[in-house]
Order: C-alpha cells, then sequence, then structure tokens
C-alpha cells in the first residue's frame, strides 16, 4: 500500500509563489471582499458566508493576467498578475475551521 501525502498546506501569503501549479490548501482569513479571497487567491464565497472567518480551501494554485483594459464596471483587482484557486468545478470553495 502507497500512502500519498496530502496537499501542501499554506497558511502566509509569502508562501503561495513557491507552489503555483500544485494542489494546495489554502488555510485563513477569508476576505470580506466583492472577489473572495484567503491570503489574495480568489475563491468562491460568493454568498460572503465565511468572510472575516477562518476557512480553508483547496485546489490548484494558478496564476493570470489582467490587462488595462478591463471593464471598469465589472469587479475585478485591476490589472496586473493574479492569483486563484480552481477546483475541478471552477473556483475552489472554502469550508471552516474548527
Amino acid at each position: 500500500m502507497t500512502i500519498r501525502p496530502g496537499p501542501i498546506v499554506i497558511e502566509r501569503e509569502a508562501d503561495l509563489a513557491a507552489h503555483l501549479g500544485q494542489t494546495v490548501t489554502l488555510r485563513g482569513i477569508v476576505s470580506r471582499t466583492k472577489i473572495p479571497a484567503i491570503h489574495g487567491v480568489e475563491i468562491d464565497d460568493l454568498v460572503g458566508a465565511l468572510a472575516d472567518q477562518l476557512a480553508e480551501a483547496t485546489g490548484v494554485l494558478e496564476a493570470y493576467e489582467l490587462a488595462e483594459d478591463v471593464d471598469r464596471y465589472a469587479a475585478h483587482k485591476g490589472p496586473g498578475r493574479h492569483l486563484v484557486l480552481r477546483s475541478d468545478s471552477g473556483l475552489a470553495r472554502p469550508r471552516p475551521v474548527r
């Protein structure tokens, strides 16, 4: 029997860059913003159920670039490089940490 280790657990924003493209678990406070995030990484908590709470989410950590000519009426973080946590069904959903 082979024991497979679980995803890497990231609890600090400084540790994100080293794990791009990998399956990780982010653990931290969910932001109370139009685009919810843990450690600045976008997640799926659009109803805001876990805003300001300690939570974790698991998925593949990916980066994307946003051009300067984005729709100014849409919620976005502005031009530049941003991080997102993806799961099989879209953005990774957070779960509360007890």
